[in-house]
């Protein structure tokens, strides 16, 4: 074997430095814990970078500034100047408390956006006691809109300080003591034009909202609030609405209708309703009143004094320009039973601005008119009980009421007496008069006639269409129909009598529609034929 001979291990030794190749600087350092140490540094540094860069992208949770900020006078060049938004999920307040809130209460002009989750209970985290729970609002007197979720925290306002330019306020979820939130919303915010509040109250008291800048109502127009007033048609509601500020005050007073219902809206005692419709006319303060509505209670035991009544109808004069009704409780008096008071006089003076008038007394005072002035805009007039004297009823009727339309007339006369309806205008007439001798209608506008409880009748209505007849039976001597069309539209008989109902269908060639109400007395086996 020869020196030059190469052994078969020479592969694996080691050569000579001089002919090795040169080995990477780390080589000789390299071991299975320096390499694990370097992957962590490689990952350390990675994870700082991505935290940096994600946090250079969100809004900071929690960020105390190292300089106060300027106050809200003044406002330094680094404040806000365009509308923020700051939308915060902490999860406990005392973080917003010590951080966000304050920085926002001195440099957030625009909007703030507070957003906490529901506070985790005492029972689960001992470390929240009540007054980490309880979220003390700062001032913001920078804040025009704010929107608060506090999602059953308890918020405190501030005991000092204004919300200067703050004008929405939304408060959801929170709870707040009744006494807190009325100084908040009255004393703290004057610039407040929108409040929407859905807040539970800590303990069960009365809230009252006094403010002259709320604009979801007051920025209205007045025409505008007097719709949504009287679509209340109460005006004791309404009145009610006078606390509200000093604009709502007196805005009821001017409203162009007044519904005083006994029945919906009376205070326990029937007489105290009575004075609250005194005390409502007398404030009264518009002008003109389109519509008046005095109903007093269905009971049948109240009892109303005419003279109480009569100065309703003089205001009802000087304002109503177009519907008046007066609904008094019905009494059935007998003859024998009628007291001075029954027999009181009811005076009824002339509405010239009327359209409508509808009087239902309810008891047999004597209704008198004026004997000077006109119903001038009258149209349409209902008189149901009372008692009249038949120049009063004619002079009203014929003389007085020059556009009436629509007559609707249920009373007693004085004494037993004739009664004569002539109107160039009127188109309905609706005639239950008791003590009625005689009745003369000539109308040659009339369109349609029920008469009732008139021993003779003389009806000329060339356009007649339409007639309902029922009280006492249709004699053809009696009951004459001088001037009418040949042909009806509409013909209702109700009597007792089918020989005298079949006499009234024979006056005309042409009946459209026909109706019957005929009586029938009870016969032996006439109830098992209705029934078979």
């Amino acid at each position: 074997m020869t020196a030059s001979a190469s052994s078969p291990m020479s592969c694996c030794t080691p050569s000579s430095p001089a002919s090795a190749p040169p080995a990477p600087p780390c080589a000789s350092a390299w071991s299975p814990a320096a390499g694990a140490a370097s992957w962590a540094r490689r990952r350390s540094s990675s994870s700082k970078k991505a935290s940096a860069r994600s946090r250079s992208c969100r809004r900071p949770r929690s960020w105390t500034p190292s300089t106060p900020p300027s106050p809200p006078a003044t406002l330094g060049p680094r404040a806000t100047q365009h509308r923020a938004v700051h939308r915060l999920r902490p999860r406990r307040p005392g973080r917003a408390r010590r951080a966000v809130l304050p920085f926002a209460s001195e440099r957030v002009v625009g909007e703030l956006f507070l957003l906490l989750p529901p506070p985790i209970s005492s029972l689960l985290d001992p470390k929240v006691d009540k007054e980490e729970a309880a979220l003390k609002l700062p001032a913001f007197e920078g804040v025009a809109t704010s929107d608060i979720s506090l999602r059953s925290w308890r918020l405190r306002p501030p005991s000092a300080g204004l919300f200067r330019v703050l004008t929405d306020l939304t408060i959801h979820f929170g709870r707040m003591e009744g006494n807190e939130l009325t100084a908040l919303v009255c004393t703290q915010c004057h610039c407040l034009r929108d409040l929407w509040l859905s807040i539970m109250l800590v303990t069960a008291s009365d809230i009252s909202i006094r403010s002259d800048s709320l604009h979801s109502l007051c920025g209205l127009p007045d025409d505008l609030l007097h719709v949504i007033l009287v679509r209340l048609r109460s005006a004791r509601a309404a009145a009610r609405t006078s606390v509200l500020s000093r604009r709502w005050r007196h805005l009821w007073c001017h409203l162009p209708e007044l519904y005083l219902d006994g029945d919906r809206d009376a205070p326990p005692a029937a007489a105290s309703f009575l004075d609250s419709v005194d005390a409502a006319l007398a404030r009264y303060s518009a002008p003109a009143l389109e519509s008046l509505s005095v109903s007093l209670s269905r009971d049948p035991d109240l009892r109303v004094r005419a003279g109480r009544v009569a100065p309703w109808l003089r205001f009802a004069a000087e304002h109503v320009a177009g519907k008046l009704v007066l609904d008094l409780p019905k009494r059935w008096v007998s003859l024998l039973e009628r007291g001075p008071e029954d027999d009181a006089v009811l005076e009824l003076p002339a509405c010239e601005r009327a359209k409508t008038i509808a009087l239902f007394l309810g008891h047999v005072w004597r209704l008198r008119l004026q004997p000077a002035g006109l119903f001038a805009a009258l149209t349409s007039l209902t008189i149901f009980w009372g008692r009249m004297e038949v120049c009063e009823l004619t002079a009203l009727v014929c003389t007085q009421c020059p556009r009436l339309k629509n007559l609707e007339l249920s009373l007693e006369l004085v004494a037993i007496s004739d009664v004569s309806v002539r109107s160039d205008s009127l188109h309905s007439l609706w005639f239950f008069v008791r003590n009625t001798q005689r009745l003369e209608v000539l109308a040659p506008r009339l369109k349609k006639i029920a008469v009732c409880h008139a021993m003779e009748a003389r009806i000329s209505a060339p356009k007649l269409a339409k007639i309902d007849w029922s009280g006492d039976a249709y004699d053809p001597h009696h009951h004459q129909f001088v001037v009418v069309g040949r042909r009806l539209r509409e013909l209702t008989v109700s009597k007792d009598s089918v020989v005298s109902s079949l006499q009234l269908v024979q006056q005309f060639d042409e009946v459209d529609e026909l109706g019957l109400q005929i009586h029938i007395p009870e016969v032996s086996g006439y109830s098992r034929f209705v029934s078979s």
